[in-house]
């Protein structure tokens, strides 16, 4: 009794305290006003000689990120579910960039076969990989399931981005200055850590704002953990793959448009332009200066290291609650793959 009516007090102040933060912050003009304090030139990058992945390309903030990639002169490899989507902004990208070095590779991050059979592709390949910006998400409307049997939400922003990010990581380790980029969320604010209810069973009704905010704190713990790994495996300072999370903010895309009606037309005249809204992923991933600016693990948003909890709410996890999410997120795996699928 006493803790559900703790827990209704801190959802009701999360709420309050990130709309209030969100309008000052998270708009255009938010972005308008970091930006002034941004280092003229830092991402003046010649990534000729850089291999790039981006999941979710085809549309929104991934489109613009692998757009931007593509303007430097990056080897980018757009990861998309739908093989004419993806065609067709790959032509779209090389017709406005003139880089011809531009590809498309069809991967479901949602689906863990789909997923493995990417990987082991790529790894196959024995190519360098620079960067990997995990940016494939998506907010549900109701609780759906994949043919793998897994909730869809669960699937695509969290279980599919680990494991992607786990098979890749040890290419990443044999590439000089490797970087990876999670597209995450200030709407994780709004939740601690659950590693008990994975697949929101037990939210009823289903909540797709909540489940997605879910995810993103997901996202966040993930990566947290990847960098203590990093730390752990070569020292402070010396790690081989810098891992960040990062906050778009509130920018206009089509996943945005249909996911949060309401919301896009109170305020898509004040929402960032997408190159707004990846401007931070790209500084992650390129910039000389982010490694003195962030430690490994750094939530950032508009260039800089931003709170992974705010005051008082209540959001704060320990490692035990980690350390269960990640078990039970190497169980599913092998449970549907099989014994051995785990191979970190």
């Amino acid at each position: 009794m006493l803790s559900s009516l703790l827990e209704s007090i801190h959802v009701g102040y999360r709420s309050t305290v990130f709309a209030a933060i969100g309008l000052r912050e998270y708009t255009k003009s938010g972005f308008e006003r970091a930006s002034l304090s941004f280092t003229p030139g830092a991402l003046d990058k010649d990534l000729k000689e850089k291999t790039i992945i981006v999941t979710g390309a085809n549309s929104g903030l991934g489109f613009s990120t692998a757009k931007e990639f593509a303007q430097r002169g990056a080897n980018v490899l757009m990861l998309c579910r739908n093989p004419q989507a993806g065609a067709k902004a790959k032509d779209e990208i090389v017709k406005e960039t003139g880089n011809q070095h531009v590809q498309v590779a069809i991967c479901d991050v949602s689906l863990l076969h789909s997923v493995k059979s990417f990987a082991d592709s790529f790894v196959a390949e024995h190519k360098p990989l620079h960067v990997l910006v995990n940016n494939a998400g998506a907010m549900s409307t109701k609780r759906e399931l994949t043919s793998e049997g897994i909730e869809t939400s669960f699937a695509l922003n969290s279980l599919g981005t680990y494991f992607l990010t786990r098979l890749l990581t040890p290419v990443l380790e044999s590439t000089d200055d490797a970087r990876v980029v999670t597209v995450s969320s200030a709407g994780m604010y709004n939740k601690a850590l659950d590693a008990d209810d994975l697949e929101f069973e037990k939210l009823n009704p289903y909540d797709g704002v909540m489940s997605y905010a879910q995810d993103k704190r997901r996202q966040v713990e993930m990566t947290n953990r990847w960098a203590e790994e990093q730390t752990t495996k070569y020292g402070s300072g010396k790690e081989r793959v810098l891992f960040y999370t990062m906050h778009p903010c509130w920018t206009e895309t089509p996943g945005v448009e249909k996911s949060l009606p309401g919301f896009y037309n109170a305020l898509k005249n004040s929402l960032r332009t997408p190159q707004q809204g990846c401007d931070t992923t790209i500084w992650a991933s390129i910039s000389d200066e982010v490694r003195v600016k962030a430690q490994p693990g750094s939530f950032l948003q508009d260039r800089a290291p931003a709170r992974q909890h705010l005051i008082g709410a209540g959001t704060q996890t320990t490692k035990q609650e980690v350390d269960k999410f990640i078990e039970k997120c190497d169980a599913i795996i092998e449970k549907v793959l099989g014994p051995g699928a785990k191979t970190w």
